[in-house]
């Protein structure tokens, strides 16, 4: 690093140089990245927060030499970034040690280290050369320049000390923007380095999360879903119950992989779900109740399936005014979530979900429809309720967000797991996990929902 500065020092005779010049320079040596690489010692002392969460992305790629080269120049650029080093100037290595001595630690090279670099130097573009030729005479122009430059107290030359269309001018000024140039090529690498490592750690902290949130399961806990999905047995044997809703056994069978879940499955699955939020609120006096509609409600709302043409399809309100009366505390404004299962003509599973305290209701749809049209009544249905149970027009109505199903809802690559998708939906969201599944996940989602329903509560 010595030689790198000293080098450029000599071909700016007397200048006194910013901080940041320098700094710049040096990240930008293959010479120092390569060195540091090559030992791989601990030259820092105290470091930034933000430079140990990259050097822990850089860990991550396997790879020591890229991780040292990463080290070394995101020193340098944080060094050269602060305000004092465009104010400080220095014209010599030992003082600009001085300043680097803040957050870096030098230790004396050995004596082989210094008879290697004394063979060396560095040309103006920082490339290592062996030196075997003198350097080239000093012209009588130059001459005349530097005996100006050295006459100048310490201070940074101006170019109209030197002349503005002086050759040292020009030169200095061409010089200034290759560097210009080379900064910013190596700022955008750097940029886009640093965006690919910490897309990575997402997508490992993603996976690990998603491993989390769908764990293993034991061998007692698969014996049960096998003998419960695929085990011999009368079909309307009942395999569960709670209060009037039970699930038979040729229902279970449905979770087998490849097959269709029919809505006695999906609707259990609800309750088992409703069970868990209210263990959950029991345990955090702090967590709002939410409530887990039946795909009748919907069914109802919008009058799907009327034997009269004109009203299939229409939205009603007074076909579903008295169901609030069975959410917890009777009153869906003090819900954190409503989920709402969705039978599309009763080929399709969908999912709504109305976030009653960040006011917005948003459509999933593992085949990746808008769902508007849902959207549109289940808002028209809080107006309603509002103006009914409260007797007085929704408030803040203006400030509700209707989502139309987004690009990142995970989307199912056949046509028979989406009573899975939608039964999964409902599950993450009512815990407030991320969906971080997708069709890989399917069997293992399965094995869930039966595992839930078995033991008669859906598991964490």
């Amino acid at each position: 690093m010595r030689n790198e500065v000293e080098d450029y020092l000599r071909g700016e005779p007397g200048a006194s140089v910013s901080i940041r010049h320098l700094v710049d320079a040096l990240s930008q040596s293959n010479r120092i990245k390569n060195a540091y690489a090559k030992q791989k010692e601990s030259l820092f002392g105290p470091i930034s927060r933000r430079l140990k969460h990259l050097m822990a992305i850089a860990r991550g790629q396997n790879n020591p030499a890229l991780e040292a080269r990463y080290q070394i120049t995101t020193v340098l650029r944080l060094i050269s970034r602060r305000p004092s080093a465009t104010a400080k100037l220095v014209n010599s290595w030992d003082d600009l040690k001085k300043e680097l001595s803040l957050d870096m630690d030098f230790a004396e090279p050995s004596e082989e280290v210094s008879s290697q670099f004394a063979a060396l130097r560095v040309t103006p573009k920082f490339e290592l050369v062996q030196l075997t030729s003198p350097p080239p005479p000093i012209s009588p122009a130059d001459k005349k320049l530097m005996g100006v430059a050295q006459s100048v107290a310490p201070k940074k030359i101006e170019y109209e000390e030197l002349g503005e269309k002086g050759p040292w001018a020009e030169h200095l000024e061409q010089k200034q923007a290759e560097r210009a140039v080379e900064k910013a090529e190596e700022d955008a690498r750097y940029d886009e380095l640093e965006q690919q490592l910490e897309e990575k750690q997402k997508e490992e902290e993603a996976k690990k999360l998603a491993s989390s949130l769908l764990r293993d399961y034991t061998n007692e806990e698969e014996d049960m879903i096998q003998s419960a999905t695929c085990g011999p047995g009368w079909e309307q044997e009942v395999l569960q119950s709670e209060g009037p809703d039970t699930v038979l056994r040729g229902s279970m069978r449905t979770l087998r992989p490849g097959q269709w879940l029919n809505d006695e499955i999906i609707h259990f699955f609800l309750v088992m779900l409703a069970k868990r939020d209210e263990e959950l609120c029991l345990a955090d006096p702090d967590r709002k109740r939410s409530h887990f509609f039946k795909s009748f409600f919907i069914t109802k709302l919008r009058n799907e399936g009327h034997t009269d043409p004109n009203k299939d399809g229409a939205y009603e309100y007074r076909n579903v005014k008295r169901w609030s009366k069975k959410v917890p505390g009777k009153d869906i404004f003090n819900l954190d979530k409503i989920i709402f299962p969705i039978n599309q003509g009763r080929m399709h599973w969908v999912c709504a979900v109305a976030f009653m305290q960040e006011k917005r209701i948003q459509f999933y749809d593992s085949m990746g429809s808008s769902g508007k049209e849902y959207l549109d009544d289940l808002f028209q249905y809080i107006k309603d309720e509002h103006q009914d149970k409260k007797k007085a027009p929704l408030p803040d109505e203006d400030q509700w967000e209707l989502v139309t199903c987004t690009s990142d809802t995970p989307q199912q690559g056949n046509g028979f797991d989406c009573g899975v998708f939608t039964c999964m939906f409902a599950d993450f969201l009512s815990k407030n996990c991320p969906l971080l599944f997708s069709q890989k996940h399917v069997d293992q989602c399965r094995k869930r929902v039966a595992l839930s329903i078995l033991l008669g509560k859906a598991i964490l």
